[in-house]
């Protein structure tokens, strides 16, 4: 298959990218090259879009978003999704001191 990015967005979607994130979950690289071009034709690339955490599913995904974003916050071992939720509950258990 082959994946086409859309290189404009309309006004909804460039909106989005003005609301604080807290998290960025990728599950392809192909997602991750999507949304750094979609980040950067809207032009907001903003510090709370910055300053969220990252996590990925799988190594290829991982890779992606450290070579586009810079870092991977959360990256569980096994490649399945509910491994991926379980690793942001556990990751953000962490962060209040629930464990």
């Amino acid at each position: 298959y082959e994946t086409r990015l859309r290189q404009a967005l309309t006004s909804a979607e460039q909106a989005c990218f003005d609301i604080p994130v807290d998290l960025l979950i990728f599950t392809s690289p192909s997602a991750v090259e999507a949304f750094v071009g979609l980040r950067q034709a809207s032009g907001r690339i903003n510090a709370s879009t910055a300053a969220a955490q990252v996590a990925c599913l799988g190594p290829k995904t991982a890779q992606a978003a450290l070579a586009c974003l810079g870092r991977v916050d959360i990256q569980p071992e096994s490649y399945t999704l509910g491994a991926l939720a379980q690793e942001i509950r556990q990751f953000y258990s962490g962060l209040r001191g629930d464990r």
